[in-house]
C-alpha cells in the first residue's frame, strides 16, 4: 500500500494510525504501508488534584469525587475491596503473625540454638555452693562462735571451713559474672538481636536466667529450659541447706546438755 500522488511529501517512518482501522496503529515505513500493526493505546484519565483555596467546585465535580480542600486523591488499594475478615492478614491464624512470641525474629535462623555450656554452667552453680557448706565443719565453727560472742572476723576466718565458704562465695560470684558475659556473647555469635545484658547477673544467678530465657523465647519461639531447671535446682539446694543446718544444731545441742552461751564449758 504506497501514497496514490508521486508529488506528495512523504511523512517519516513511525507508527500512525491504522487508515483502514482507527483502533489500531500500523508501521509507515517512510514509502508505503507494512504489514506490522499494534493496538492504539488508550486514553487516560487526567488526575484528579485538590482544588485551591478558595476555587469553586461545581455540584457535577463534587458528584464526580474531587477530593476536597487539603485532600489528596487516592487510589484504591487491594484490600480495600474483600470483605474485613478475608483481607490476608487477619485471615492468618494468630500464631503465625509476624509479632507472635512463636515466630523467629529476622536475621535468626530457623532452629538457632537456644543453650549453650555457659547457661548450664550459671543454672548448676547453686549445687557447687552447696558442695562447699557441705565440707564446712560448722558444729566447730558455731561451738566457737556460741563461746565466744565478740570473736572478730580475722579470728573466723582462721577456721578452715569458714574460710572456705567465704573465699568460695567471692569465687562462685566472679564466676557468674564470667560465665553470664560468655553467654551473652554466645547468643550474639548465634544472630540473636537482642540480648538479656550480662550485668543482671550481678544480683543473682536465677535473676539472669530467667530474664535470658524469656528473651530467647521471645525471638526463637522456645528455650525455657533453662528457667525450670534452675528452679529445680534452687529448690533442692534450699531444702538441703535448710535441713543440714537444723540437723548441725540439733546435734549440737544434744551433745551438749546444759550449755549456756557466753559461758565456756
Amino acid at each position: 500500500m504506497t501514497l496514490s500522488s508521486p508529488n506528495a511529501t512523504l511523512p517519516a517512518a513511525g507508527w500512525y494510525a491504522d487508515p483502514q482501522d482507527a483502533a489500531q496503529l500500523r508501521w509507515w515505513d517512510g514509502s508505503q504501508w507494512s504489514t506490522h500493526t499494534s493496538p492504539a493505546p488508550q486514553p487516560t484519565a487526567p488526575a484528579r488534584v485538590a482544588p485551591a483555596y478558595g476555587e469553586y467546585v461545581s455540584p457535577a465535580a463534587q458528584a464526580q469525587g474531587a477530593p476536597a480542600y487539603g485532600g489528596r486523591a487516592t487510589a484504591a488499594h487491594p484490600s480495600s475491596a474483600q470483605p474485613y475478615s478475608a483481607q490476608p492478614y487477619l485471615a492468618q491464624p494468630y500464631g503465625s503473625q509476624p509479632y507472635s512470641m512463636s515466630a523467629a525474629q529476622p536475621g535468626l535462623g530457623q532452629g538457632a540454638p537456644t543453650t549453650g555450656w555457659q547457661i548450664w554452667a550459671i543454672v548448676l552453680m547453686p549445687l557447687v555452693s552447696l558442695l562447699l557448706l557441705f565440707t564446712w565443719d560448722f558444729r566447730s565453727f558455731l561451738q566457737l562462735v556460741l563461746e565466744n560472742p565478740d570473736v572478730s572476723e580475722a579470728t573466723l576466718l582462721m577456721n578452715p571451713g569458714y574460710a572456705l565458704m567465704t573465699l568460695g562465695s567471692w569465687a562462685l560470684a566472679a564466676a557468674l559474672i564470667v560465665f553470664a558475659v560468655l553467654d551473652w556473647r554466645w547468643l550474639g555469635q548465634q544472630g540473636y538481636p537482642r540480648r538479656f545484658h550480662w550485668a543482671w547477673a550481678i544480683l543473682s544467678s536465677f535473676v539472669y536466667v530467667i530474664g535470658r530465657s524469656i528473651v530467647v523465647k521471645r525471638q526463637a519461639g522456645r528455650g525455657l529450659a533453662p528457667i525450670w531447671v534452675a528452679l529445680a535446682v534452687n529448690v533442692i539446694t534450699a531444702v538441703a541447706a535448710i535441713v543440714w543446718v537444723f540437723s548441725i544444731i540439733d546435734m549440737f545441742i544434744s551433745s551438749t546438755p546444759g550449755f549456756v552461751p557466753g559461758i565456756a564449758s
